[in-house]
C-alpha cells in the first residue's frame, strides 16, 4: 500500500462551467494530449459545482509495476483509504459516492492557478497529478496532468490499467474526508 500525506487543499474552487470535450486541455500551456481524452470521455464536460480540492501526496520510491497493487486502483484504494483491494465497480461506486470526481474543466482551473502562483496544490515538474474522472461508458478514468518544462501534458487511463510507474505523484481529491484508518495523519 501506498504511503499517503496530505499536503495541500485549495482555497474553494468555485463553480466550474461546462465544455466540449475536445476543447479541454488546449492552448499555449499544453504540450501534449492523450487522444484516449476524446474516445473514453462524453462528448461534453459537465458544469462543476464549487468545491475544495485536497492534494494527497503519495511516497514509496519510484519504480515501474506491472502488479495489482500498482496498478491505478491502486491509486483509488489509497484515496479512499480501504485496507484491501476492492472490485473495480466497488472502487468506482466508492469513488463516485464519495464526491471524489473531477471534470476536466475543474483541472484546467486548478493549472491556471498554479501557472499564476507556483503553488503546492499540483505537482510541477514530476509524474504528475491524477484525478478520477468519469467515463462515457459510467465508469471511472484514471487522468494524469503533468508539467514538464513549462509546458502540461494530459494522459487518461483506465482504472484497471496495470502498468504503472510509481513514485512520488499527486492526487486531486475534491471534497475529501480523510479514511478512519491509522496510517493517515
Amino acid at each position: 500500500m501506498l504511503q499517503t500525506s496530505i499536503i495541500a487543499t485549495t482555497k474553494k474552487l468555485g463553480l466550474v462551467a461546462g465544455k466540449e470535450t475536445s476543447r479541454c486541455f488546449i492552448g499555449p500551456h499544453y504540450a501534449a494530449r492523450d487522444e484516449d481524452i476524446d474516445r473514453w470521455l462524453p462528448e461534453r464536460q459537465p458544469k462543476a459545482a464549487s468545491c475544495t480540492v485536497t492534494t494527497l501526496a503519495t511516497s514509496g520510491g519510484a519504480k515501474f509495476s506491472r502488479s495489482r497493487e500498482m496498478a491505478y486502483a491502486g491509486l483509488a484504494v489509497t484515496t479512499l483509504g480501504l485496507r484491501s483491494y476492492a472490485s473495480v465497480e466497488s472502487l468506482e461506486k466508492l469513488l463516485e459516492d464519495r464526491g471524489y470526481l473531477m471534470t476536466l474543466t475543474q483541472v484546467e482551473r486548478m493549472v491556471a492557478r498554479a501557472e499564476r502562483a507556483r503553488n503546492a496544490s499540483m505537482l510541477i515538474g514530476g509524474l504528475g497529478n491524477f484525478f478520477f474522472t468519469q467515463n462515457k461508458h459510467g465508469g471511472i478514468s484514471v487522468a494524469n496532468i503533468r508539467c514538464y518544462e513549462g509546458r502540461w501534458s494530459a494522459y487518461l487511463y483506465e482504472l484497471t490499467y496495470r502498468e504503472f510507474y510509481l513514485g512520488d505523484v499527486y492526487i486531486l481529491v475534491p471534497n475529501f474526508k480523510t479514511p478512519e484508518r491509522a496510517s493517515w495523519p
